[in-house]
């Protein structure tokens, strides 16, 4: 597969290692990028392309912050 690939989202929720439920709240919620294709009976249906979900995750990961010796942060710390 390619970087270009496009993927249906039961791709996606296995490229991520989440439910296939996770993957259609993301879309509910509008965080995840799709393309909605044309709705078929009651199931709408998406495509995904492999380098945009990629590049959503590196967006979304959270980096540990560096801290002197012997401190503690927190991200939410005042």
């Amino acid at each position: 597969m390619s970087g270009g690939d496009i993927l249906t989202k039961r791709d996606v929720a296995e490229l991520l290692q989440v439910s296939e439920r996770t993957v259609e709240r993301w879309m509910a919620e509008g965080s995840i990028p799709y393309t909605p294709l044309p709705k078929r009976a009651a199931r709408s249906e998406a495509r995904f392309l492999r380098l945009e979900i990629v590049e959503w995750m590196r967006r979304r990961t959270v980096r540990p912050i560096r801290v002197a010796h012997g401190m503690t942060a927190h991200a939410q710390d005042s």
